[in-house]
């Protein structure tokens, strides 16, 4: 049976669904505005390295609050219905309005300037992430919202990589750049966008996304 609420949010309906989570819209009581509604799958919940990466999402995302980025609000645990059950990783975002160019791509093909203003509004975005160390790793037409208003918003930071500017290391680590480790042998994304260096389970860059 699917929750009715998880901590201070109501869910209204179903949005999608990944291998990690449960996307719903949501009323959030508190501040009293609807969000999309991030929920770890049940059967992952008791996985800690899933939690661990249903975690940095929100981390990657939150420090992002470029226009082509959906904002993070909030990320949290929530009680479990069950007291032998782990608790319930949510994330609340910015629920954003419109549809995804896979949706978009079933009525037909996108005129050519439409093609060069979406990706150049994503390409903008994009831009910001990797200018604060982040790689999205999952750049699709499912994950490029176009909004109402003919905004592009870029969603999903899932499988995002951050990486440790050679800045921020130790002295003696100067000449280093470090990305965060994915679990060995463990295939993230989606293989028929990836770059072959990211297929190949070797270390990626901004390039990736490009």
């Amino acid at each position: 049976m699917e929750p009715r609420s998880i901590a201070h949010f109501d869910l209204v309906s179903l949005l999608g669904e990944g291998g990690m989570g449960v996307v719903y819209r949501a009323r959030d009581r508190v501040l009293e505005r609807e969000v999309a509604l991030k929920l770890i799958r049940p059967e992952r919940a008791g996985d800690s390295e899933a939690r661990q990466r249903f975690l940095r999402e929100a981390r990657a995302a939150a420090v992002l609050t470029h226009p082509g980025i959906a904002l993070v609000y909030e990320a949290g645990e929530a009680a479990s219905a069950d007291p032998g059950d782990p608790a319930p990783l949510y994330i609340a975002e910015e629920l954003v309005e419109g549809e995804t160019l896979s949706e978009a791509l079933r009525h037909g093909r996108l005129g050519v300037e439409e093609v060069v203003r979406v990706g150049a509004l994503a390409a903008e975005a994009l831009a910001e992430a990797h200018a604060r160390g982040i790689v999205h790793r999952d750049i699709k037409p499912s994950n490029l919202m176009r909004t109402r208003d003919g905004r592009v918003k870029i969603l999903d930071f899932g499988v995002a990589k951050q990486l440790v500017w050679a800045a921020d290391l130790d002295s003696d680590e100067a000449d280093m750049v470090t990305w965060s480790r994915t679990a060995a042998g463990l295939l993230v994304g989606t293989p028929a966008y990836m770059a072959p260096e990211q297929v190949a389970g070797e270390a990626v860059d901004p390039r990736a996304d490009v």
